[in-house]
């Protein structure tokens, strides 16, 4: 039995709640990843999204070991004003129903972990994120064209 098994889905729960508009699917991976330009691991040799993703954030744009953007210089969480923002830039608000995902889950466990304790209640992880997903052959994929980097991000040349 998997503890809290109602913040965690697999796959095939997933591809359930997708279905559901009101979801919102946050990708807490770099933007390099979140666009297509890398997986962000050497274990992963896919590219690109789960379909209908938002970029949520994560770290520095080379560093899939960061979630930076959630963290002050000290490691202490942000202010969850500052977070909040963040996620409502990509149109994800408190009361949606919102799953976190990353490339393994730690990431979108600190994003979890941060949106439970601003008192979010409809939080779930896709714990076995990008590499489950991109796993599976029948389960699409999403490459970004865009280029250009959000306020604050670096955009390294394409």
């Amino acid at each position: 039995m998997r503890p809290c098994p109602h913040y965690l889905l697999q796959t095939p729960e997933l591809r359930l709640a997708l279905r559901d508009p009101r979801t919102r699917l946050v990708s807490i991976r770099t933007w390099d990843e979140f666009l297509g330009r890398t997986s962000g691991y050497s274990y992963i040799p896919a590219r690109g999204e789960i379909p209908g993703a938002v970029w949520g954030h994560a770290g520095d744009n080379d560093d899939m070991h960061s979630v930076s953007s959630f963290q002050r210089p000290d490691g202490r969480m942000r202010p969850a004003a500052e977070i909040a923002a963040l996620w409502a830039e990509a149109g994800v608000q408190p009361t949606d129903p919102t799953i976190f995902y990353c490339g393994t889950g730690w990431r979108a466990s600190v994003a979890f972990f941060y949106a439970w304790v601003m008192g979010w209640d409809h939080i779930r992880v896709y714990d076995g994120g990008w590499l489950a997903w991109s796993s599976d052959p029948a389960n699409p994929v999403e490459l970004r064209s865009r280029t250009a980097a959000p306020d604050g991000v670096p955009s390294p040349a394409a």
